[in-house]
Order: structure tokens, then sequence, then C-alpha cells
């Protein structure tokens, strides 16, 4: 499995000569990488060059909730076997229902795969982690994971979370986003602080 960021044309097709990826997980398209790449389409077209070097015997774990990456099925081979996951789309293979944020303490949903499902106590802070979360799970399924697995390791408390909450004091929060972000993820940090009690500073 190949997880990797390209910052210019070119650079996917070299990352995946190397890694050989039987199973490609394609979580979303957005405006991110443009130093180089200039736009979304040029984004969507470099990122889908991971899944044509899939083999016969792969799996593309889609996201059916990004139409630029659902699209990418177009792109695959007959005999990929392609495994989608979402939380807005109903027909999706691993989906998450009742999703509940409980601010900065995390998120709870029910995970729905194969016609089974259990509830999840997601240990990071904001609703946009649930989508991260159906991916992994989604990929762990495709890779053979049982459930028990695929819901431990979702609810592992992990060393370095994209957003960092911290507690200086009984009554002060720091919600702590500092990294070399895009503009879809400042905007669910500010998400998750709208949804905090309290004073709020951004």
């Amino acid at each position: 499995m190949l997880f990797r960021s390209i910052s210019a044309p070119g650079e996917m097709a070299t990352f995946a000569a190397i890694a050989a990826p039987n199973v490609v997980v394609m979580t979303r398209i957005d405006a991110e990488h443009l130093e180089f790449l200039h736009d979304i389409e040029t984004v969507a077209q470099e990122e889908g060059t991971l899944i044509e070097t899939l083999p016969a015997s792969g799996t593309a774990v889609l996201n059916a909730d990004d139409p630029r990456v659902l699209a990418m099925a177009g792109r695959l081979s007959a005999s990929v076997r392609i495994a989608t996951y979402g939380v807005d789309s109903p027909g999706a293979h691993t989906r998450a229902e009742e999703v509940r944020s409980r601010g900065v303490d995390g998120v709870t949903f029910r995970l729905c795969h194969d016609g089974k499902s259990a509830v999840v106590q997601l240990p990071l802070a904001g609703r946009h982690f649930v989508s991260a979360a159906l991916a992994g799970a989604a990929a762990g399924f495709a890779m053979g994971c049982g459930w028990d697995a695929v819901v431990s390791g979702l609810e592992s408390t992990p060393t370095a979370p994209r957003i960092r909450v911290l507690r200086p004091a009984d009554d002060f929060v720091v919600i702590d986003d500092t990294y070399n972000a895009s503009p879809a993820s400042c905007f669910a940090a500010l998400e998750l602080l709208a949804e905090s009690p309290g004073t709020r500073v951004a």
C-alpha cells in the first residue's frame, strides 16, 4: 500500500513504479499542491495516475463523496476491484451513519460494511476525520482485516494527530492545527472551533 503526497507533474508515476502498490486509497481531490500543479483538474489527473498502475488483482479504494475521485473508476482496468466509502453516499461499500461530534473529545459514528455495523469512538477532534476513518476501514476490509482489528485500529489514539487538543489550564483549550495546510483543512479546523463552547478566538 502506498500513501504519498505529490507536488509536481510526473512524480506520482515515479512513486508508483517504486512502490508497485496492490491497494490504492484515493481520499479527495482538493486545492492543494498548486504551486506546480496549478489547478484542481491537474491535481486529479496526476493523482489518478496512481490507480492506473494497479495490477489486475489490485483494489482501488475510492471516496464516493468526491465526484472527482469516484470518476477515477473509469481509469481502471475491468479486473481491478473497486471498494467505495463515504459519509454522504448511502450506496458506498463502507459508510458512516449516526455521526455525532463530541467537539474536542472526538467523534462517534456507526461504521457500516457488508451488512454489519459497529459503533466507533473516534479519538480525533472534527467531523472531517470520519471520512479519513472510513478510508482506513475500507482499506482494512479490502486487505482482509476483521471487524475487531478495524474497530480497534480506528479507536486507537494516534501519536501525532493532525489536530492536537491542548489544555494548558482547566478553563482554556487550544486547538492546534499548525501545519502546511490546504484551504479545506483550514476550513475543517475552523468548523471544529465554531462548534466548541465558550469564547472562541481564531
